[in-house]
C-alpha cells in the first residue's frame, strides 16, 4: 500500500520494493535500533571515536555482504545485509561499552528511566516522522511527473547525505559539550559552546557546498546515466547545496 500511496506503477519495482521492506521490518527493527541506542552510549559520554570505528567497520561488513547476498535472495538481500551488519555492530558496541566504564545491565525496563527517555526523544522522532510524511508526499508528487524524477531525488539524496552527516557530527558533538556545561550548571558556558559550534560548523560546511554545486554532474553520474534522472538530480543537489550552511 506504501508504495502505491507513493505513486510507484510498476509491479516488478513494487515487489522488489515490498520484499525489503518487510525484511527490515520485520527482523531489521530490532537490530537497527539497538545498535543506534548502543552507538548512542558513545556519544553520551563523549567518546565518538569508538562509535565512529564501529559504524565504519559495520558499514564494510554490509558493503561486503551485500553481494551475495542480493545474488541469493534478491533485492531483499539487501535489508538482510544491513540487519546482520547492524546486528553485529550493536554487540561490538555492547562489548566495549563496559570498558569505557558504562554499567550494563540486564533487567526489566524502568518506568521513570523510558518517560524520561521518551520525554527527550519524542520530538527527535516527531521531527523524524514528519520528514518521512514529507518525503512520502514528495514521492507521489514527482513519480506522477515521471519515475525518472523519484529516481533522481534519491540519487540526489545519496550525494546529499555527505553533507547531512557532517552536520550530524557537529549535532553531537555539540550536545555532548553543552550537556556537560548545562550538566555543570554553567549555562552561558553552555550557550558559548552552542554558539561557537554553530559557527564553524557553517564554515566548515562551505567547502562541501562549493564541491556539490561544482561536481554535482560527476558525482550524479556515478549512480544513473540515464539523461532526465542526471538532469534532474543535479538541479536538486545545486539547489539543496544553497541551503547547507542553513543546515548546519
Amino acid at each position: 500500500r506504501y508504495f502505491a500511496v507513493v505513486g510507484v506503477v510498476d509491479a516488478a519495482v513494487a515487489r522488489a520494493g515490498i520484499a525489503y521492506a518487510r525484511v527490515t521490518a520485520v527482523w531489521g527493527a530490532l537490530p537497527l535500533s539497538a545498535e543506534a541506542c548502543a552507538l548512542a552510549g558513545f556519544k553520551g559520554i563523549g567518546e565518538t571515536r569508538p562509535a565512529l570505528a564501529i559504524a565504519a567497520v559495520t558499514v564494510l561488513l554490509n558493503v561486503c555482504l551485500n553481494g551475495p547476498m542480493i545474488a541469493r535472495y534478491g533485492v531483499a538481500g539487501a535489508a538482510w545485509a544491513t540487519n546482520i551488519a547492524a546486528a553485529l555492530g550493536c554487540a561490538a558496541a555492547l562489548a566495549l561499552l563496559p570498558r569505557r566504564g558504562v554499567r550494563i545491565a540486564f533487567a526489566p525496563p524502568s518506568v521513570r528511566a523510558l518517560r524520561r527517555i521518551a520525554s527527550i526523544g519524542a520530538p527527535l522522532a516527531s521531527s523524524g516522522l514528519l520528514f518521512s510524511t514529507v518525503y512520502v508526499a514528495l514521492g507521489r508528487a514527482l513519480s506522477s511527473l515521471s519515475p525518472a524524477y523519484l529516481a533522481a531525488l534519491g540519487v540526489g539524496h545519496r550525494i546529499e547525505a555527505m553533507a547531512y552527516t557532517m552536520c550530524e557530527g557537529f549535532a553531537v558533538g555539540t550536545a555532548t559539550v553543552v550537556g556537560q556545561w548545562s550538566g555543570a550548571q554553567r549555562p552561558a558556558r553552555a550557550r558559548a559552546a552552542a554558539g561557537s559550534a554553530a559557527r564553524v560548523a557553517v564554515l566548515s560546511i562551505l567547502p562541501v557546498l562549493l564541491l556539490v554545486a561544482l561536481c554535482a554532474p560527476a558525482a550524479v553520474r556515478l549512480f544513473a546515466r540515464d539523461t532526465v534522472v542526471v538532469t534532474a538530480a543535479v538541479s536538486y543537489l545545486r539547489i539543496v547545496a544553497a541551503v547547507f550552511p542553513l543546515m548546519a
